[in-house]
């Protein structure tokens, strides 16, 4: 087993990960490395088996603080093999970075290899536009871009993903969180939100 999240005990939050052999008894795992870490805060919102084994997603701010709280996260990806060594997939701004906050919110396995949903606050609205992106090994990742599937007025948060359906299934809200949201995809890179049902 794996669990995730952040830790506090250093003053800044950084990312954190424990593992377990049967759910009982959690080892943490130490990141020396310092994979997990870096200036700022750091946090893991999910991980799949996928990539080289195991692929966890969340965001990073390197400007936040527990006093300040997040400023500009952007979206971020670790990948192990084993799920005691890390590694962070180098940031690539045009993928995982923009004006305001990006975050990686679930992660499953399907599409091209892997799919990353979250929320992308590009725009400066105030409300999020849902984000999604894909990779076939964990380390290569690329957006999806689709403003008719993923935004519209007020704002739409795509919070979980799952292989089902038609290929991957992912669910939030829409219309700044006034009605709960779906949204399908066959491979991961064409989607179209399912029509609300009032």
């Amino acid at each position: 087993g794996i669990e995730y999240g952040a830790d506090e005990a250093e003053g800044s939050p950084n990312a954190a990960v424990w593992i377990s052999a049967d759910g009982y008894s959690w080892t943490r795992v130490p990141d020396n490395e310092g994979a997990l870490g870096g200036s700022g805060i750091q946090l893991i919102n999910a991980v799949a088996v996928g990539g080289p084994g195991l692929v966890a997603v969340g965001q990073d701010d390197p400007e936040g603080s527990p006093a300040t709280g997040w400023v500009d996260s952007d979206a971020a990806v670790w990948v192990s093999a084993d799920g005691y060594s890390w590694t962070r997939v180098p940031h690539d701004e045009a993928i995982f970075g923009g004006p305001e906050g990006q975050r990686m919110m679930s992660v499953t396995a399907g599409g091209p290899g892997l799919v990353a949903i979250g929320s992308d606050y590009r725009d400066g609205s105030g409300w999020p536009d849902g984000a999604v992106w894909v990779s076939a090994d964990g380390y290569a990742w690329s957006r999806v871009d689709d403003e008719s599937a993923f935004g519209g007025p007020g704002g739409q948060e795509i919070i979980s993903v799952t292989a089902g359906g038609p290929g991957v299934v992912a669910v939030g809200s829409g219309e700044s969180y006034a009605h709960a949201a779906v949204w399908v995809s066959a491979d991961g890179a064409a989607w179209a939100r399912v029509p609300h049902d009032r």
